[in-house]
């Protein structure tokens, strides 16, 4: 929502819509991205599924122990691709 009302400033838009309709045009936004959300969880499911992996694994599983040599700092920056 924080984004589409910045966008509107931005554009110069937001004094061409009544409170009303600004707010209208906010929640709008907002929804859309709810719902491409929502399509994209769906896909990244369906991708999951149809990938027929052997394991049901995830990163939150991983042993960490001293003899394994894994930094679990750096295996959860990667986890969360904030990596780079």
């Amino acid at each position: 929502m924080f984004h589409a009302f910045k966008t509107n400033l931005k554009s110069g838009k937001i004094e061409d819509y009544t409170a009303d309709e600004l707010l209208g045009h906010l929640v709008d936004a907002e929804r859309s991205a709810a719902r491409w959300d929502d399509r994209n969880n769906r896909r990244v499911e369906r991708q999951t599924y149809q990938a027929r992996f052997r394991y049901k694994a995830v990163v939150e599983n991983i042993h960490y122990h001293a003899d394994r040599s894994i930094d679990r700092n750096q295996i959860m920056r990667l986890s969360d691709r904030r990596c780079g």
